[in-house]
């Protein structure tokens, strides 16, 4: 790995291509964590090298990571077999078999069959925190096509609640009918601080997490009281759900309960003698104790973290000028049906191109031995327009990350500055692109009927190596195709790879690892 990798939450997945979505729907995918302990270098009142936002978290006694928890969600497409009960026990044991596949493509089918999301392997498991400590989770979306909106809420009058009466009242918040009390309690604050790996310029803080399949967040959160609190994964609007869970409810085991939201686990809070205290001043404590520059600790003291970001601004002025004249990279996911009842998954690279589906023998300016590459010149920065014709799509590039320039909805408004309001056809507010102008990332919900505005700069790595969409089964269809950087020491011209058999995604680590 590089000297100057970035520190952060990436993972690692099966990626042979036809069999991705099975493989990772069984299991096969973990947290790939890289650990920094880089400090910023400060001269003359200036940062001169950023540092890793880790140092903030280790122990120096122990050179632990005392509080941190990395989680890993995952959809495994198990078949169950329990009557109607979700806790085994001797008398009426739970059967779980990964045996059928068939439905692995039908977008309603995690929803019908009353699935669950893991966390770590274990389904509705306990969580154990300290009272009014900070804590840093690392989260990883590594399912195949469901959205999680992760929220949590404190549970009242439970501190004294055993494990069972804590998930029987979780539960008991799940259905419609319930959903104006659900709405009634307390929502713990989620600090975002990175997002798919990368550190942010600034703190955002959220009620909830929006998870498509390939998000990663990292988030500060500290539980205040030594009550139980629910992790739950609320169901979002029509348009923001892969899985359109309005048109196919998910159930609970009697039909006529429909769900407002599912149960992903639950937090078991132990009491501290520890004060409350706000996420910047725990990281201004933090700082100061490891002997940060002052600049550094007046900076995180006021959720200010570009002291540990990874990549420098692509939206400025001298940016600007550079890609006035240069055409912009296009990827326009598409899904194309025919008469006889077929239909092809792939990416047009203009409005009206040819659909290019992964595999496909292609001829155009691009291709490369019959096949189609994509090809960026190494050192380079481009914009690249990202739009869907029908349906939404999880966008994911792996190699090199991106930063939001902007994202217009329908009628062209931008919905991605901190404070701004989207809705959806319903007139639902939607929060899926709240916050996201500058940020950089490597996987992106692209909306259909939206246009979404990326930079990237083409650093460090020449070779092959894949975008896609992070709905799996699309992807294993078609909707995928082969990047390729080149133009010092790798040939444009020669011939493209034959298959990608892994996603390790950790920016250039990746490249190495295919």
């Amino acid at each position: 790995m590089e000297p100057n990798h970035p520190a952060g939450t990436f993972w690692y997945h099966s990626h042979v291509h036809g069999s991705t979505a099975i493989q990772v729907s069984s299991g096969m995918a973990g947290p790939l964590i890289i650990e920094g302990e880089r400090k910023p270098i400060v001269t003359n009142g200036q940062i001169q090298q950023n540092g890793d936002f880790d140092i903030l978290w280790k122990n120096q006694k122990t050179q632990n990571y005392d509080h941190e928890k990395i989680m890993l969600f995952q959809q495994i497409q198990y078949n169950e077999d329990c009557d109607t009960k979700l806790t085994p026990n001797a008398d009426s044991p739970c059967l779980y078999a990964l045996e059928d596949y068939s439905k692995l493509d039908i977008p309603t089918s995690w929803a019908d069959e009353n699935r669950y999301t893991s966390i770590n392997g274990k389904m509705l498991g306990e969580i154990k925190v300290d009272q009014n400590q900070y804590h840093r989770w690392r989260m990883i979306h590594g399912g195949i096509r469901d959205t999680i909106g992760l929220t949590i809420k404190e549970l009242p009058n439970s501190s004294a609640f055993t494990a069972e009466q804590t998930l029987a009242e979780c539960q008991n918040y799940q259905t419609k009918a319930m959903s104006a009390q659900f709405k009634k309690l307390k929502t713990l604050p989620l600090y975002t601080v990175a997002q798919d790996g990368l550190t942010m310029g600034k703190i955002q803080k959220q009620g909830i997490e929006i998870f498509q399949p390939g998000y990663r967040f990292d988030a500060m959160l500290a539980f205040p009281s030594i009550n139980k609190y629910c992790v739950y994964d609320a169901k979002l609007n029509l348009e923001d759900e892969i899985n359109a869970p309005d048109s196919s409810p998910l159930l609970r085991r009697a039909p006529e309960e429909k769900l407002n939201t599912q149960l992903l686990g639950w937090v078991n809070v132990q009491a501290t003698q520890l004060a409350v205290q706000s996420p910047y001043d725990f990281l201004k404590v933090q700082a100061t104790a490891i002997g940060l520059a002052p600049e550094v600790i007046q900076q995180v003291s006021q959720g200010d973290l570009s002291a540990f970001i990874s990549h420098a601004s692509l939206m400025t002025a001298e940016v600007d000028e550079l890609l006035k004249n240069m055409a912009k990279q296009i990827t326009n996911f598409d899904i194309m049906f025919n008469a006889d009842g077929s239909f092809k998954f792939g990416i047009r690279h203009a409005d009206e191109g040819t659909l290019i589906s992964f595999g496909d023998a292609y001829h155009a300016e691009d291709h490369t031995h019959h096949s189609f590459v994509r090809k960026l010149l190494i050192g380079q920065t481009q914009e690249w327009e990202l739009t869907s014709n029908v349906a939404s799509h999880p966008f994911h590039i792996h190699v090199n990350p991106f930063q939001v320039v902007k994202i217009l909805n329908e009628v062209g408004v931008d919905v991605s500055a901190i404070g701004s309001s989207d809705k959806d056809g319903a007139g639902n507010i939607d929060s899926q692109y709240h916050g996201m102008k500058g940020v950089w990332k490597d996987t992106l919900f692209v909306k259909q009927g939206y246009k979404i505005i990326v930079r990237s700069k083409y650093e460090k790595f020449e070779g092959d190596f894949v975008l896609h969409c992070h709905i799996l089964d699309h992807e294993d269809q078609g909707m995928m195709e082969t990047v390729r950087i080149c133009g010092d020491k790798f040939d444009c011209n020669s011939e493209a790879p034959a298959h990608h058999s892994m996603d390790m995604s950790a920016n250039d680590l990746a490249a190495h690892s295919h």
